[in-house]
């Protein structure tokens, strides 16, 4: 009776989940879980069962239920084998990693996520960690590696999501789309996240999750800007556009950053090492850098990553076209000499490793140039240009594009500077 108490509610359990299954399996594995998860699998859910090791010479014993097993890995799942679990639990299972319940003989002990958010993140966390041995893995499987760079971010944050992939002929992210066996992705947070990743070959599939959570119990606040060497006044570069966190200032400006996180158990600043919950550092960078805050509230630590770009960069040391006068409106602009001049040389030291990317690029500005007639050489507008087609170029690369367009502000805006 007890026995069936506890499969009957772990399959209750499993059966409510949209996205992601584990099960961390003490005792016997019976038919009716293995066919549940081939249904999970089947559904499009990431699913994992963790079987003790001592349970498996009755498995292999049993030719039609270590069949299941094998059908259930070709589907999607995966199964590993782990120690014995300590204890009378006899299983463990999370949904969605939302819930987490622990199931006895006669009793069940249940975690939520809106009441118990640390406790279950330590417990995902605990669970993930867990020293595993594949199991009925055979040559040609489809193998997945998927990490995180950062489990919990602050809303706006980012983190990494980094995957390999072997024996696979399609490989997709959800949200992401099709890619590569190998790689990885800056993503951007606004709410907690399920990632889930599927990979396919012409005789198996296997799909895994992880979960980002976004922490908004936390407030960190901080302000970053320069005194201006003419007039001495301090500017202030955060905006909202500026996400994620990333500004350019002059080599040799003074830079006045300043933070608060009332809320945070402890908090720590690097490269500073300044340890207050709240105050101002000034500071003369000579390169870029970054400033990370670090924050630990009830037993988690976040971090928020801010990066500081210091000019010049050697290939925008000047600005891309000078501003001439006295050209006549009424003919189509011509593109002078030494103007040919100075876009062959930036663009090619800005694509030095790409020239067929600059020739197709200088070859549209020259063809397109009669966009830009007025009596003066519209700086900007040919500036725009010349960013815009870079950053196309590097469109699938997030983070190419975000320093691109911090360089763009930087010399757009007059401010920025000396």
């Amino acid at each position: 009776m007890a026995a069936s108490y506890s499969i009957d509610r772990l399959l209750a359990f499993i059966k409510r989940a949209k996205h992601a299954v584990a099960v961390k399996v003490n005792a016997n594995v019976s038919a009716s879980l293995i066919e549940t998860c081939i249904s999970l699998v089947e559904a499009g859910l990431a699913v994992e069962l963790l079987l003790n090791k001592s349970t498996t010479a009755v498995l292999e014993d049993n030719p039609f239920l270590l069949g299941k097993c094998l059908q259930l890995i070709k589907k999607g799942a995966a199964i590993f084998l782990i120690p014995p679990d300590e204890g009378d639990r006899i299983y463990e299972c999370i949904i969605d990693f939302a819930e987490i319940h622990d199931i006895y003989d006669e009793n069940v002990i249940s975690y939520q996520e809106e009441d118990h958010l640390a406790e279950l993140q330590n417990r995902v966390y605990d669970f993930q960690g867990l020293k595993v041995e594949p199991f009925l893995v055979e040559q040609g499987d489809i193998l997945i590696n998927l990490q995180l760079s950062e489990r919990t971010v602050l809303k706006g944050d980012s983190a990494k999501v980094s995957w390999e992939v072997d024996s696979a002929d399609r490989i997709v992210i959800q949200g992401i789309g099709d890619v590569g066996p190998y790689g990885s992705k800056n993503l951007k947070f606004q709410r907690s996240t399920i990632i889930k990743i599927g990979a396919y070959n012409a005789r198996q599939s296997q799909v895994r999750a992880l979960k980002v959570w976004v922490s908004e119990e936390l407030k960190i606040t901080y302000d970053i800007g320069f005194m201006s060497k003419q007039s001495h006044e301090y500017y202030s570069l955060v905006q909202a556009e500026n996400y994620p966190h990333a500004y350019g200032v002059s080599l040799g400006n003074t830079i006045r950053f300043s933070w608060e996180a009332a809320d945070a158990d402890e908090i720590k600043i690097l490269p500073f090492d300044i340890k207050t919950k709240k105050g101002e550092h000034t500071f003369s960078p000579t390169e870029s850098m970054i400033i990370e805050i670090r924050a630990q509230i009830q037993e988690r630590v976040l971090k928020r990553k801010i990066t500081l770009l210091v000019f010049p960069i050697p290939v925008f040391k000047d600005k891309l076209v000078p501003l001439l006068t006295n050209i006549d409106s009424h003919d189509p602009f011509p593109i002078p000499d030494d103007l040919q001049n100075k876009l062959g040389l930036h663009a090619r030291s800005m694509l030095r490793n790409e020239e067929k990317r600059y020739d197709k690029l200088r070859e549209n500005i020259l063809k397109h140039h009669k966009r830009i007639q007025s009596k003066k050489i519209n700086f900007k507008r040919v500036n725009s240009f010349l960013f815009s087609a870079i950053k196309r170029a590097h469109s699938r690369k997030s983070g190419v594009v975000d320093i691109l367009q911090s360089i763009q502000d930087y010399y757009n805006n007059p401010r920025y500077g000396n």
